[in-house]
């Protein structure tokens, strides 16, 4: 119930409901295979074991799985879809958590772009632990229980040493990968044995009634105090973690307090028990409510009564969930029989992975076909783009390319390179939320390349990418992409900002970044952000960016105009509000330039707290017209989001910044 009133009414927050969740599973589950492999001599009934674990966690699974893949594919745009089925077919085989980690998908809050699925990790890691941990016990149990000796001491050292080195991992990692750290099941296995020994001990301590209603009082507040204080995607499974784990521990060691006032009467109270027995089917349907509401009816967020309802909708559908599935279907007389159960459970598992493995290159085929349909397009009459603006050619309306399902995935195509300067990392961006704070190099073009320009600052100049390959591709450049996103070049924010609360990993990722820059790769030609709109503040230079331009000692400078954060998605608004064969219904979705903070004395003029070395180019030429920034131009569709161009569109701006360096440093297009 914590993790779904945070996720619905705290705009998807992490609360610590899910290691409270996690912690609950190891504190039932340890003493329980304890209790087993006693009873038979050593070995644990492994049928019956998986086929209590197909009723109880795969049945209401199922039809949550079949009600995302059909809803998905019915209000999703066609661009996500392919990432859906692949989530599915990993969310079928309870492997959500590594499939995640494997899309470099980071735990996000609540939004219409989040996957459906993501809220799936925590069961796989729940289902991990339960089909490895027989195993693992066994391996200590039988020598022991065939010799007459109890385990449970062996079991309490074995799960000292295992909760010791996860939590060393979790603590390690979290300053490494903290995105794969979250979802990590050894990161997360601490959260299990921790409890899982308590289990084992906690029928050993004599406690009065007075201090085990104290332990519940105090675990309780430890509880739900976690999701003020920390926003657990950023620092948990780490040590941070033990404020809610700990919590509940301090909880079950008070159990059963015998008192009026203990915190363990709350669970007696109606309201309560009910949202208890239903917290299964509850948790597995919010989260696609959540998502499907707010990508049908174009939300950002949930708003108070846009959460009601989804609460409501979800408590429902998780009543229905515990009394047809958990309830009637689990308790079927022919899944009682555990061989049966758990070779059904294959057969779902298996058959429902391989339609979604299908379904998902069915997707793939789909998104690869629309996006060839208009990749020769990009340029030519019918399809200028920028060039309406630079150049001023007219064109006859066209119905706009990408199409709007597309818009979001038209990426720059470093962002799908392999770091030019570590193995040890798969992307060569990082993404806002990530704490790893190693500049990783996007790299295009020769080692031996005469000149070498590098693009940094964010994403704002990242998305750029393509008329600069165009350029590196004709005239021999190394081309270098550092990138961090929700990260303006600049050095000291936290000094000289520190009302943007800028993150300390952005802080220190531009320390390195810029001492890679200066002193490493010494390139001819730096290009970043020479103003800023960070946060939708007004735009202005930092002082922060200047410290960074004076840091790299010399490099001449390319410096871009920041580009506006809008208020909503132009994509969403065409398609909720115009019809894209009419321009003349693009009105609502067309926003005035005056309404988005840009200061006149940064038009065309270069600011004077720009240094000798740069050169002023301002972009706001190359999306701005009559005053205004229109969703479409040369009948391309402008923005992929509320403040990135498309792809498509970048791709029609080469001339813009060719004549910029032509005029700046010619030397480079030689």
């Amino acid at each position: 119930m914590l993790v779904v009133g945070f996720h619905i009414f705290g705009n998807g927050r992490v609360s610590g409901g899910i290691d409270i969740f996690l912690a609950i599973t190891g504190f039932l589950a340890v003493p329980s295979l304890y209790r087993r492999s006693i009873a038979g001599g050593g070995f644990i009934p492994l049928m019956s074991r998986f086929g209590g674990l197909a009723r109880r966690l795969l049945v209401p699974l199922v039809p949550v799985l079949v009600f995302i893949a059909v809803v998905g594919a019915l209000i999703l745009p066609v661009a996500v879809q392919p990432q859906l089925f692949v989530e599915l077919r990993a969310s079928a085989l309870f492997a959500e958590n590594i499939e995640l980690v494997r899309s470099q998908l980071s735990y996000d809050a609540a939004g219409p772009e989040t996957s459906a699925l993501q809220h799936l990790w925590s069961t796989s890691i729940q289902v991990q632990f339960h089909i490895l941990m027989p195993f693992v016990f066994m391996l200590l149990t039988v020598p022991l229980v065939k010799t007459q000796r109890d385990p449970r001491r062996a079991l309490t050292i074995f799960l000292s040493i295992v909760t010791i080195g996860s939590f060393i991992y979790a603590w390690w990692n979290q300053g490494i990968d903290q995105q794969a750290n979250y979802f990590s099941s050894v990161a997360r296995l601490w959260e299990l044995t921790l409890p899982g020994i308590l289990g084992l001990t906690v029928s050993q301590f004599k406690l009065s009634d007075v201090m085990r209603a104290c332990l519940t009082w105090l675990g309780l507040l430890m509880i739900f105090s976690t999701g003020f204080i920390f926003d657990g995607a950023t620092v948990f499974p780490g040590p941070q973690a033990l404020l809610p784990v700990g919590g509940l521990i301090l909880f079950l060691t008070g159990g059963k307090s015998y008192t009026r006032w203990g915190a363990d009467n709350i669970a007696q109270i109606a309201p309560i028990k009910f949202l208890a027995d239903v917290s299964y089917s509850l948790y597995l349907w919010h989260w696609p409510v959540i998502i499907f509401y707010l990508n049908y009816f174009a939300k950002p967020k949930l708003l108070l009564l846009d959460a009601l309802i989804v609460f409501t909708t979800s408590l429902v559908l998780g009543a229905i969930g515990k009394k047809l599935f958990e309830n009637r279907v689990a308790s079927l007389e022919i899944l009682k029989n555990n061989r049966i159960a758990v070779f059904v459970a294959i057969v779902v598992m298996l058959t429902g992975a391989g339609v979604f493995h299908w379904r998902a290159h069915a997707a793939e085929s789909q998104t690869e076909r629309l996006s060839t349909q208009y990749e020769d397009s990009i340029g030519d009459v019918k399809y200028p783009g920028a060039k309406v603006l630079t150049e001023g050619i007219e064109v006859e309306p066209e119905h706009p390319i990408p199409d709007p399902d597309l818009a979001s995935t038209t990426l720059p195509d470093a962002y799908a390179f392999a770091p030019g300067n570590s193995d040890k990392f798969d992307s060569c961006t990082l993404r806002g939320n990530s704490t790893r704070t190693f500049p990783t190099t996007c790299e295009f073009g020769a080692d031996d390349a005469q000149k070498t320009v590098v693009l940094t600052g964010g994403s704002h100049v990242g998305q750029w990418w393509a008329p600069f390959e165009d350029m590196a591709r004709e005239y021999n450049w190394k081309l270098i992409l550092m990138e961090r996103g929700m990260c303006q070049l600049g050095l000291d924010q936290d000094i000289y900002e520190p009302e943007l609360d800028v993150s300390e990993y952005c802080v220190e990722w531009n320390r390195q970044a810029v001492e890679m820059i200066r002193d490493e790769i010494r390139p001819d030609l730096v290009v970043t952000l020479g103003t800023s709109l960070q946060f939708r503040t007004p735009e202005t230079v930092r002082e922060s960016q200047i410290a960074a331009w004076e840091a790299l000692d010399g490099i001449p400078l390319l410096l871009l105009r920041d580009n506006p954060v809008f208020t909503e998605d132009p994509i969403e608004c065409l398609e909720q509000r115009a019809n894209l064969d009419d321009p003349n219904t693009f009105g609502e979705c067309t926003y005035n330039r005056a309404d988005y903070k840009y200061d006149e004395k940064y038009d065309h003029a270069s600011p004077d707290d720009h240094p000798i070395n740069s050169y002023y180019l301002d972009t706001s030429d190359i999306f701005t017209a009559d005053d205004k920034f229109p969703p479409v131009i040369g009948n391309i569709l402008v923005w992929r989001n509320s403040h990135h161009v498309t792809d498509v569109y970048a791709k029609t701006t080469r001339d813009y910044f060719e004549d910029a360096l032509e005029d700046f440093m010619p030397e480079l297009l030689k």
